[in-house]
């Protein structure tokens, strides 16, 4: 019985533990620190998980891809830049006009070489891009054509 009477007596005094112990104010301020600490790494690791997770769903493997406009044009007379422009729509490229150099451009020769035409300098990097696709391809700047970039599909291609 004596135990039971020293028990309520030590519980009344505050004794039985620090949690218990009497707080000031320092300690309710390094508890909120370490909370928010904790909290602010739990929500940063989640936030990256997702974007992780996010980028892995949204782009599986595929490269990145720039989407500026990009027209087509055959150099060849082969009728080859529908079948090129669907390849470069299907990578994720933005293809907005396929056409023929002939009609384009009534009475010119076939184009031996493939080029990609810009009309900025600013464009060279998303260029660069295709010279990737069609290697040996020459990057020219030019306002021949309306497009930011166009490419002339040449002889070299069908080879």
């Amino acid at each position: 019985m004596e135990d039971k009477v020293q028990e309520k007596a030590d519980t009344n005094l505050g004794i039985g533990g620090k949690h218990l112990a009497p707080k000031n104010a320092m300690d309710y301020i390094r508890s909120f620190l370490t909370l928010t600490a904790i909290s602010g790494f739990l929500a940063f690791g989640g936030l990256m998980g997702l974007r992780i997770a996010d980028l892995s769903v949204m782009m599986p493997d595929l490269p990145f891809v720039p989407q500026v406009q990009v027209s087509v044009i055959d150099g060849t007379d082969t009728d080859i830049a529908a079948v090129v422009g669907e390849e470069l729509t299907q990578e994720g490229w933005n293809i907005v006009s396929t056409a023929s150099l002939a009609d384009t451009d009534p009475g010119s020769p076939t184009s031996a070489n493939t080029l990609v035409f810009i009309t900025d300098e600013g464009f060279r990097d998303e260029a660069e891009g295709l010279v990737a696709k069609f290697p040996g391809s020459i990057i020219a700047v030019s306002d021949q054509f309306p497009d930011p970039i166009t490419l002339v599909v040449g002889l070299d291609y069908l080879d």
